[in-house]
């Protein structure tokens, strides 16, 4: 049962006398060192399975964690007997019905489920959604507003609310409502008096300085020469200064008239007047600045009573709603289990006897409330050791989501509290030497002011035996997308670049690339980019769902529904495909009373100006009478009905149809009817509501995937943010924009302090919001926290790699003169290597270490089609064709090869299965006759994924097939998994024969993705496999795992049909035919050569011109005859029914 150790992971492992903070760097085991922890509490026998805590950070991390422990316990009771063999079953089963291996809100909702009566919960407790929880908050502090103004008896909330604003009140304060829980703190307990008394003398101090600071200057004004424009400046000011003086010294609070003084007394004298007197100016600008700081820091400090008693109403009316619905949200977990633990203390004793051991994964991001109810499990009087810690400083990049690397740090520093121990896990098994030891030298100068220091990785993998270098820079001197593409594309043809694949080399491939973001802002540049070298990419979590241009118009649409004078969301939908209205359409509506007024106007197309051409005049009056409709329906539509209302008059569907992701952008609106209807599930109907529940996940950026449009595998590059790829690896990582600068500002305008409490900005007469004393100091804190967790993001980010490193950046001036000056990641390479700037292309060294500078790349000779578009799911249901999605047809030609395909079949199982989207598994079937083999009829199709799945890894499927593949065969019984795994290897060894296998130096490309456009019709597929061989011939191979080979006939010419479409693609990618053409049936070990000759080609072309036309000119099931071999199809019960009804 037990792996391999090294000596650190070992001691980590078996060390039991003590509590344990293990710090683990990127790559050294620490899963695994979880795991055999568990599994060594277990085969020691000082724990069972009920007593041991494992939290994760999250749920697929616990799942993961789950399905190993499991696994390994199965080898451990088939490798015992006797009581040893009992003693494990048991604990297996244990696993699957007491395990604690749970995130730590799943933890903590367990417990409160345990004993709701102490928590004070419905026992039938569900958990708000993160959309919900926002709607049930604004509820809150509508009713928590009125409270506060109706219980105002001495007048003194009310003019905080208005000199703050009602959104201050109503979003703000509910946002900083749960920073405050999670922080551990009641909102009972918060306190005006946490806050610094303004001092008077202060004051006074400073009234004083300033008054001397202008005589000094106005003495020292009449001994220099002076411009007249600073003699002006100066003599205007002096001749205010008795009016200013006496404004100043009665100035006791922040008032308007002060502000302006203020405001005068700088503007009179700027920082470039004279360079004689500019230092006294300078000392002058000082204190003005803490002057109006201390003026705004008083004013703030007689706001914050009000509110404070706005959060203790919104606190409370919260709580009751959610207690109506029998609800919680994220945080009431943890706090409702602190406050039992606190509360409760033979439960809390009962707790601590039950659970024996606890193990913390990722503690770096864990928070103070959190780790409290940690320490209050597991107590402080333990003979031994009880806690077992992992995490990594370095890798703290949730900062954002309240988590607290200062917990682990202090930890560290204090040895785990005085009666703990610290150890490291250092050795790394991820990454080569040439790849580790450059990221070690530029982590230690880029580290070196934390306050930790920095643990270097120690790679433990072979290094690469042509000591080739790990690490490339390729830096652009403009558009560097396009440059980067290029590299890419190079870096993979070339095959200079090899990485591991077992205990050889290969290659690389597109398959093995990751680039990663730091942010997503100009993720679509780079996609263009990709698109036009042709790179086959999949975007994970890349722009959040709600935050897609297609979402945000739909956004826009309801805001305008709801309020017809929202300037902001008619210009969004004006410019979307609801109107698609030009820059010059625009300026002539808006001219010359506004937007609003222009569009609001107008009734019918003559009314809007005649400088808008005809068509866009018609689509506004479209438009307007659509808002009028809808906003007039509104409370008689739910959100899908209203949404599809939009599509049917507007055509919106069709525009993005024939974009070039339309079928992503179909899917993508798809999905946004689901949430609608989910958001009605849930008892919400409301268009205003249903903004606000989308506007908060879109502002919060939950990490919805879109809709997918993608295969899970294949041979395309991954592109995800740096964060998402937290936890995983890649041979390849590309960080791109290493210039981009960081956004240290924060524009929140109030805050939660641990010493403090609430504090806040002030907002002045005109609207902008003024900083206190408190404010000014936190922000700064919170920019040095959020410089350091940068520098633990970009650790992060190229620890992701194994083989090798590219770091790419539009090349910029550099001013910083530390790491702690600078503004980008560019700026820390260049501080850390000062050679960078001026070095030519080629190598250069760090620490005796090699890497690649990469200042140009040929550019390769692209296809005007997009040759490797983004690969499409091989059943695409109604989003294969551009026809009907549940709100009438769409005549753009677009079709899907696997939809094709299918009408070659049979036309009608088309109508039911692409047209009107039917999932064929939700069809009634009748009993089939007994196949040869007497498994589901599934079989058949999921043998062929598997296969295809098999021949398309990185080994090119010469892997062995081992039982524990039976996972692939997931929807088949156990002996049918069985069979399908005797054929499985049956097929590898008959593949393994053929020819179709590369040999050395033949390059290989598995699925390929192609965009073939014929005469107006725009197809959309995947090739199994294309060989390049090294004297030019081009192989195009089409594998079919039937189990035998189809007699001539409809079948058979359907195969050919097929491989000639894909010689039509390859001719528009590679602008020539393959050399040859075969049709591979792997189980019967036959190959067919397909005849690619200009007349099997031209054919093939009307034919597919044709079936298209065709398809977009019938709308009836009659329209689609049957087809001739109907005996394994799930339809036939529906024609049946057709045919007899009709009759």
């Amino acid at each position: 049962m037990k792996m391999k150790l090294n000596e650190e992971q070992q001691l980590a492992v078996e060390e039991f006398s003590t509590d344990l903070l293990v710090m683990a760097s990127a790559g050294t085991g620490k899963t695994r060192v979880l795991t055999q922890k568990y599994l060594h509490l277990l085969a020691s026998r000082k724990c069972e399975v009920p007593q041991i805590v494992a939290v994760t950070f999250t749920h697929k991390a616990a799942g993961e964690m789950r399905a190993r422990i499991r696994e390994e316990m199965k080898n451990a009771a088939e490798n015992s007997s006797g009581a040893d063999r009992e003693y494990w079953l048991r604990q297996l089963e244990l696993v699957e019905v007491s395990a604690k291996i749970t995130t730590i809100h799943g933890l903590c909702l367990s417990i409160l489920k345990q004993h709701p009566i102490e928590a004070g919960i419905n026992p039938q407790v569900k958990i708000l959604g993160e959309g919900e929880e926002d709607l049930f908050k604004a509820k809150a502090a509508s009713s928590a507003l009125s409270c506060l103004l109706a219980a105002d008896q001495d007048g003194t909330n009310l003019p905080v609310v208005l000199a703050l604003g009602a959104e201050f009140f109503l979003r703000a304060l509910p946002a900083l409502y749960t920073v405050i829980k999670e922080a551990g703190a009641e909102i009972p307990s918060l306190s005006p008096h946490a806050l610094p008394a303004p001092s008077d003398a202060k004051l006074t101090d400073l009234k004083t300085k300033l008054k001397s600071g202008l005589f000094r200057l106005q003495q020292m004004a009449g001994e220099v020469k002076l411009t007249p424009r600073a003699q002006d400046l100066l003599t205007t000011l002096f001749t205010q200064w008795p009016t200013y003086q006496k404004e100043l010294q009665n100035m006791e609070r922040l008032t308007a008239s002060g502000l302006q003084v203020m405001g005068d007394l700088l503007a009179f004298l700027p920082k470039n007047l004279n360079k004689q007197l500019r230092p006294e100016i300078d000392q002058i600008h000082t204190l003005v600045e803490a002057l109006k700081a201390n003026l705004v820091t008083r004013e703030a400090v007689a706001q914050t009573p009000t509110l404070l008693a706005f959060l203790h109403y919104f606190d409370g009316e919260y709580t009751r709603l959610k207690q109506l619905e029998g609800k919680l949200d994220f945080t009431d977990q943890q706090f409702l289990v602190r406050r039992l633990l606190r509360d409760h203390p033979a439960l809390t004793d009962e707790f601590r006897r039950r659970f024996a051991y606890l193990m913390v994964d990722e503690f770096q991001d864990t928070n103070s409330l959190q780790w409290e109810i940690i320490q209050l499990l597991s107590g402080e009087k333990a003979p031994e050791g009880k806690l077992f810690l992992v995490g990594d400083l370095k890798q703290s990049i949730y900062r954002f989501r309240g988590a607290e690397v200062e917990i682990m740090t202090g930890l560290a520093d204090s040895k785990f509290n005085r009666r703990g121990q610290v150890m490291a896990l250092t050795k790394n098994y991820r990454t080569l030497p040439n790849v580790a030891e450059v990221v070690n030298s530029f982590c230690r100068s880029i580290f070196a002011s934390e306050a930790f220091p920095y643990q270097p990785i120690v790679p433990m993998a072979k290094d690469d035996p042509q000591k080739a270098t790990g690490v490339e820079i390729l830096l652009a001197p403009e558009n560097e997308p396009a440059m980067l593409a290029a590299r890419i594309r190079r870096l993979v043809e070339s095959g200079a670049v090899q990485v591991r694949a077992g205990e050889t080399r290969r290659p690389v491939q597109y398959g093995d690339v990751a680039v990663l973001f730091r942010t997503k802002t100009h993720l679509k540049a780079f996609e263009s980019a990709f698109r036009a070298q042709g790179l086959p990419y999949q975007v994970t979590a890349g722009v959040g769902f709600y935050a897609r241009q297609e979402i945000q118009d739909h956004l826009n649409l309801l805001r305008l529904v709801e309020c017809p004078e929202d300037a902001l969301a008619l210009g969004g939908v004006l410019r979307s495909p609801f109107c698609q209205l030009s820059d010059t359409a625009l300026f002539w509506l808006a001219h010359p009373h506004g937007l609003t007024t222009g569009f609001l106007k107008g009734k019918k197309a003559t009314d809007y100006p005649k400088q808008i051409t005809e068509p866009e005049r018609r689509r506004l009056a479209r438009l307007r009478q659509l808002i009028y409709f809808l906003s007039q329906n509104a409370h008689l539509l739910s959100i899908p009905e209203l949404l599809r209302s939009a599509w049917n008059a507007t055509g919106y569907l069709e525009t993005v149809a024939a974009l070039p992701e339309g079928d992503r952008l179909l899917a993508n609106l798809e999905k946004l009817i689901v949430r609608a209807e989910d958001f009605a599930t849930m008892g919400y109907s409301g268009v205003g509501d249903f903004v606000t529940f989308l506007s908060h996940l879109s502002a919060i950026e939950v990490r919805e995937g879109e809709a997918s449009a993608l295969h899970g595998e294949g041979n395309f590059m991954q592109i995800m943010t740096i964060h998402a790829a937290k936890g995983l690896e890649f041979p390849v990582v590309v960080i791109p924009e290493l210039d981009a600068k960081f956004n240290l500002s924060t524009r929140s305008t109030v805050f939660y302090h641990e010493k403090w409490g609430v504090i806040h900005k002030v907002k002045d007469p005109d609207g902008s919001w003024l900083h206190t004393e408190m404010t000014t100091e936190f922000t700064e804190e919170e920019k040095r926290a959020e410089r350091s967790e940068l520098k633990r993001l970009f650790y992060v980010g190229m620890t992701r790699a194994r083989d090798y490193l590219l770091l790419s950046a539009t090349e910029k001036e550099v001013k910083a003169k530390t790491i702690d000056e600078g503004q980008s990641w560019w700026d820390w390479l260049t501080l850390v290597l000062p050679d960078l700037t001026t070095a030519e292309a080629g190598e250069l060294t760090i620490d005796d270490q090699r890497l690649k500078l990469t200042r140009a790349v040929p550019q390769a000779v692209i296809p005007s089609v997009e040759p490797k578009a983004v690969p499409l799911e091989a059943d695409e249901s109604a989003a294969a064709l551009d026809l009907t999605l549940a709100t009438g047809k769409m005549t753009t030609k677009r079709l899907s090869l696997t939809p094709l395909l299918t009408f070659q079949e049979c036309p009608r199982r088309f109508f039911w299965q692409h047209r009107l989207g039917s999932d064929p598994a939700t069809v009634p079937q009748v009993e089939a006759g007994t196949t040869e083999e007497a498994v589901s009829p599934n079989f058949g199709l999921i043998l062929g994924e598997v296969f295809h799945r098999l021949i398309s890894g990185p080994t090119g499927g010469r892997e062995a097939v081992e039982p524990a593949n039976a996972g692939w065969f997931h929807g088949l019984t156990p002996p049918e998994q069985q069979v399908a795994l005797a054929q499985l290897r049956i097929m590898q060894e008959n593949y393994l024969s053929s020819p179709f296998v590369p040999e050395a130096g033949v390059r290989m490309e598995n699925e390929l993705p192609f965009v073939l456009s014929l005469r107006g019709v725009i197809i959309k597929g995947i090739i199994d496999r294309v060989l390049f061989y090294p004297d030019g011939r081009m192989v195009v191979v089409d594998f079919k795992t039937n189990r035998r080979l189809p007699p001539p006939g409809k079948i058979r010419d359907r195969y050919y049909f097929q491989v000639n479409l894909y010689a039509l693609a390859l001719r528009e990618i590679y602008q020539r035919l393959p050399t040859e053409a075969w049709i591979y049936f792997v189980r019967p070990n036959l190959q067919l050569p397909c005849a690619l000759t200009v007349q099997n080609l031209d054919a093939t072309e009307e034919q597919i011109v044709k079936t298209v036309e065709y398809i977009t000119t019938h709308d009836l099931p009659a329209d689609y005859p049957p087809g001739e071999d109907c005996e394994f199809c799930p339809f036939t019960v529906w024609c049946q029914e057709v045919v007899s009804s009709s009759q």
